[in-house]
């Protein structure tokens, strides 16, 4: 439920930078990715469905996060308020 929570509360934050210019899109994007990523990565395998159904979801949210959230980092390393929000990820989930 905090999960949810938290996800709800960012992707409010995200969608209020954007409308004020504060997030770019490459940035958000990223964000939007990585927690579907990190939700499907706490999502437990009951069955063989289940299983396949979040293997497959890994492998569209989570595959090139690692390098695009390095890239984004290094892009907009002297922006203080995109760092802060890129520094809640894992650097290595891959």
């Amino acid at each position: 439920m905090k999960t949810v929570l938290f996800t709800l509360g960012l992707l409010t934050f995200i969608s209020s930078a954007m409308a004020d210019g504060v997030i770019p899109t490459d940035v958000s994007t990223f964000i939007e990715k990585r927690e579907s990523c990190d939700h499907f990565r706490g999502e437990e395998g009951y069955d063989a469905d289940r299983k396949a159904f979040i293997n497959a979801q890994l492998e569209i949210n989570c595959k090139g996060t690692d390098k695009n959230l390095s890239d984004l980092k290094k892009k907009y390393a002297k922006n203080p308020e995109i760092i802060k929000s890129l520094q809640q990820y894992e650097a290595i989930i891959e």
